[in-house]
């Protein structure tokens, strides 16, 4: 079976789009490692907004203040309240 061009591009664009929805794909070049860490947790739709307060505790276990005052800073320039809240949750936790 032969593919043109067009063809094989639409079937990269959605495999891509499959695999991004499904979280095995980011696009962030974020290396804080907070933030890392939060794309992990909430990869593959495990995520529920329910869960804020626990993901929160499980940050203020990981990381220390300053690393999670530097991420609440990222999440706040990238637009990500949902990061936002589950950093702030983790301050108040420390």
């Amino acid at each position: 079976m032969r593919l043109s061009k067009g063809q094989l591009k639409r079937i990269i664009r959605e495999e891509y789009s499959r695999l991004k929805r499904r979280g095995l794909i980011r696009e962030s070049r974020n290396m804080n490692p907070v933030i890392i860490r939060l794309d992990e947790l909430t990869a593959g739709g495990r995520f529920d907004p329910s869960d804020v307060e626990r993901l929160g505790m499980q940050l203020a276990e990981e990381f220390d203040a300053n690393a999670l005052f530097d991420a609440e800073e990222e999440a706040e320039m990238m637009g990500n309240d949902m990061y936002y809240a589950i950093i702030e949750m983790a301050l108040e936790c420390c």
